[in-house]
This record gives structure tokens, C-alpha cells and sequence, in this order.
């Protein structure tokens, strides 16, 4: 940890600033010193240490010293803006009007709402914004824009079955209700029975002759070589 005095070899301005790493590639944050820096090229400034510290703190106790010491905040030879120490171990140093920046957003962002939502973003009250906003009447021009921004998007439900409609689906529903692919015969109406040539006229008659269960019904009549089977 160290606090260290940049150069510039060309015009002989210094910058003071703090380095936790040490950093041989690291010159600094300052704004002023950034622009140097890509004006003369890197090669041209020089890095040397001022004085070593033992923590953190001591690290920030001792750049103050130094800047206060040459006063380089209004010393034309430094490039740093302020003898105070901003910033973190080796970023940018921050001045004043950096820190207060958020005062100013906060105060032009005020009253662009409804007055109960904007206090609320303020954090004044804390409402949903969404109630704050109810009652708000839409305008014409929104209106518009919001059925123009849904065209050509369908819908998520579009042609599947309804999950709370109970019983037989109502005239026009859309496809709601039809049986899935596979399910029921495919082919004829009536069931043979291969061993006998007994006709039935349907599934259920069958099952209920022979005793034989619906799910075991239908796997039979899948088999290749099953003894039933459907007849036209």
C-alpha cells in the first residue's frame, strides 16, 4: 500500500494518489491525468512512491497529508481537482458534484407521475406504483398504440382446452374438448372377434361381454396379432 506521485516527463505535471496493489501499470484516476495520458502516451509518465502505509486507513490519512502538503488541488503543476480523499484504493477520485449527482435526478424526476406515484419512487410512501395510478384515465393516442404494439402476437391460450370448463364444450369453442391424436378407433366402427367372427357394435359392448378392462381393451386392439380387432 502505497501513495505515490505520477509524472509527466514531457511537461513536468504530477499527480498524488493512493494504491492498495501498488499497480506498476496503474497512474491514476484523475479525469485531467486520464486526458494527458492519451495525449502524450503512457511511455511518457513515470510512477514513483511517496510514502508506504501499513492499512487502509493510514493509506487514506496519508494521500490527504500529501495533497494538503503541495496544496495540489490549486497548484497549476498538479493535475488533482481536490485535497480530499475520494474514491476507491485505485479508482477515480470523485469530486463533489459526482457525490451530489443523485440529488438532481431525484428532483427532475419529481411530479412526472401522479403525485402519489412519484413520492412513492422518492420513497416517501411506499404504495404501489400501480395503484397509484388507478383511475388514470388512458388517452386516445395510448389507446392506439398499445392495439398497434399487440397486432400479429397470438394468443398464449389460442386453441387450447379451457381448464375450468366442465362438461360437453359449447357451440363454436374453438377446438376446446376434442379427443387428443390416437385416442379412440381409427379405423371402423364395430369390433370382430377373431376366434369366433362375433361381431359387436361397439368397444364398451365388447368390454363389458368379456369382462375385460378399457385400458387392456385398447391394447389389445393396438396388438398385431390381437384377437380383436376393427371392422368397418
Amino acid at each position: 500500500m502505497v501513495i505515490y506521485l505520477t509524472t509527466n516527463l514531457i511537461t513536468q505535471e504530477k499527480y498524488i494518489g493512493k494504491d492498495r496493489n501498488n499497480s506498476p501499470s496503474y497512474f491514476g484516476g484523475g479525469v485531467d491525468l486520464k486526458k494527458a495520458i492519451k495525449q502524450y502516451g503512457k511511455w511518457n509518465f513515470i510512477k514513483t512512491t511517496i510514502e508506504n502505509c501499513i492499512n487502509l486507513d493510514d493509506l487514506a490519512i496519508k494521500e490527504i497529508y500529501w495533497l494538503e502538503y503541495f496544496d495540489a488541488a490549486n497548484n497549476p503543476l498538479f493535475y488533482n481537482k481536490t485535497n480530499k480523499s475520494y474514491g476507491s484504493i485505485n479508482g477515480p477520485t470523485k469530486t463533489e458534484k459526482y457525490l451530489n449527482r443523485g440529488e438532481k435526478i431525484s428532483q427532475s424526476r419529481t411530479g412526472i407521475h401522479s403525485e402519489a406515484a412519484s413520492k412513492a419512487q422518492q420513497g416517501i410512501k411506499k404504495p404501489k406504483t400501480s395503484e397509484a395510478l388507478i383511475g388514470k384515465k388512458k388517452t386516445k393516442e395510448h389507446c392506439q398504440n398499445l392495439s398497434i404494439a399487440k397486432k400479429g402476437i397470438p394468443s398464449p391460450r389460442k386453441g387450447k382446452p379451457d381448464l375450468k370448463q366442465k362438461g360437453k364444450p359449447k357451440p363454436g369453442a374453438g377446438g376446446k374438448g376434442k379427443p387428443k391424436i390416437g385416442a379412440g378407433p381409427k379405423t371402423g366402427k364395430y369390433i370382430i372377434d377373431t376366434q369366433t367372427n362375433q361381431v359387436f357394435p361397439s368397444v364398451k359392448e365388447c368390454m363389458e361381454t368379456f369382462g375385460i378392462h378399457k385400458k387392456k381393451m385398447y391394447i389389445i386392439l393396438k396388438e398385431k396379432n390381437g384377437r380383436f380387432k376393427y371392422q368397418i
